[in-house]
């Protein structure tokens, strides 16, 4: 417990704690004395949320409404779909808790690529990277807990990266059928020259 959490008496001193039956909690302090009620129902029970704010591409902030619609309050796309070159992403995302907003740790979840949600961890910097991401579709879930244990709601950011044309049915699809081709070609030329 800290300042932010009404703690007002500054550093304890050596051995003075007293508990009496009445539920009360007596601390000596260097500023005087405090009194807790552990009766007293906290207001620490309020949920924090999470929202992603900004999503970088190879480092750059992008300008997202010249690669289709966008969302109303942030400059993300609604439906990104990227192309398989343009696969290092970083996510930006907010906590928004009015208690003690530095205190909350954050975990995040890509799915398509991670196996589990990562630990909480405290961020200086308030984003995740993602760098050379394979083709396929993902979901990015960020949420937030704070310092007492209570998660908040889950954000989530859902995008594709597009196979290359290579990878794609349509080419190995014609590339099988243009080598059976060339094979039936080669063996009837040849039967017809033998």
């Amino acid at each position: 417990y800290g300042l932010n959490d009404g703690f007002t008496g500054g550093k304890n001193n050596i051995n003075s704690f007293a508990h009496n039956p009445g539920g009360y909690c007596w601390f000596g302090t260097t500023e005087g004395l405090i009194r807790y009620n552990p009766g007293i129902k906290n207001k620490y029970n309020v949920v924090p949320k999470t929202i992603t704010t900004g999503i970088k591409l190879f480092f750059e902030e992008v300008d997202w409404s010249k690669k289709g619609e966008i969302e109303k309050w942030f400059n993300l796309p609604v439906k990104l779909i990227l192309p398989y070159n343009e696969n290092h992403l970083i996510f930006n995302f907010s906590g928004i808790y009015f208690q003690d907003p530095v205190g909350l740790q954050y975990s995040y979840y890509l799915e398509g690529q991670s196996k589990d949600w990562s630990p909480y961890s405290y961020l200086s910097k308030l984003e995740f990277t993602f760098p050379g991401l394979a083709p396929g579709s993902y979901n990015f879930l960020v949420k937030a807990r704070n310092k007492y244990g209570i998660e908040g709601q889950t954000d989530q950011f859902g995008f594709t990266i597009k196979p290359p044309f290579w990878r794609t049915l349509w080419f190995i699809s014609l590339a099988i059928i243009i080598i059976v081709f060339a094979t039936f070609t080669g063996i009837r030329l040849r039967l017809r020259n033998l």
